[in-house]
């Protein structure tokens, strides 16, 4: 079912930090009698790996579409949860929940490329390219989401602008608008350098 799936994968998304340090977590799941039920969940230390285990395996098998329209439905789904993603890191990010080694910028992006690629391609080439459409579709999706981000400089901080001007029934001072978005702009090239100090940081270690 797709979108149990889909909630199972959010579910570790949003708990990923307690399950790594072998916290209790609690999930509600809507029970075969129609009543809604609440369970804690302690994760289980595995020797062999030296991590914490939720008891939640996933197996993955292509499957051939029936049709256009699950083409479609299977795609939106894929873009959706990209985008869901990106929204639960931020919240994470925000409040502290995730290592600044967990935030990866261009350099790494591109390692981790490099590694799928590498990975991939010991299975053919249809592999290969199906993982790095994968990745290029977690990239753009995620761009998506971050310029829609109310940040000055961004498409995002230009819908906010009109939705000021649209409240308050005129246009704001070019001035007041060219400051912001010079502020909001390095603001961003600041958190750019941060973010490639911290990448090269990580692969020097």
């Amino acid at each position: 079912n797709i979108t149990v799936y889909r909630d199972i994968q959010m579910f570790l998304l949003m708990h990923q930090q307690e399950i790594a340090e072998g916290m209790p977590v609690s999930i509600t799941y809507a029970h075969e009698d129609g009543n809604r039920r609440t369970e804690t969940i302690l994760p289980a230390y595995a020797e062999d790996t030296g991590s914490y285990r939720m008891g939640l395996v996933f197996s993955g098998s292509y499957q051939p579409v029936t049709g256009a329209g699950e083409l479609l439905r299977y795609s939106a789904y894929n873009v959706e949860f990209c985008i869901r993603s990106t929204v639960s890191s931020l919240e994470l990010l925000f409040t502290g929940r995730v290592h600044k080694d967990d935030v990866m910028g261009p350099v790494r992006m591109v390692a981790v490329m490099d590694d799928t690629v590498e990975t991939a391609s010991q299975y053919g080439l249809w592999s290969m390219a199906m993982s790095l459409m994968n990745l290029t579709l977690l990239i753009s999706a995620s761009l998506g989401a971050m310029n829609l981000l109310p940040i000055p400089a961004l498409d995002g901080g230009q819908l906010l602008f009109i939705l000021i001007e649209m409240i308050c029934r005129r246009p704001l001072p070019r001035e007041w608008i060219g400051r912001i978005n010079m502020a909001g702009m390095l603001f961003l090239l600041g958190l750019m350098f941060l973010i490639l100090f911290n990448d090269i940081s990580f692969m020097l270690r």
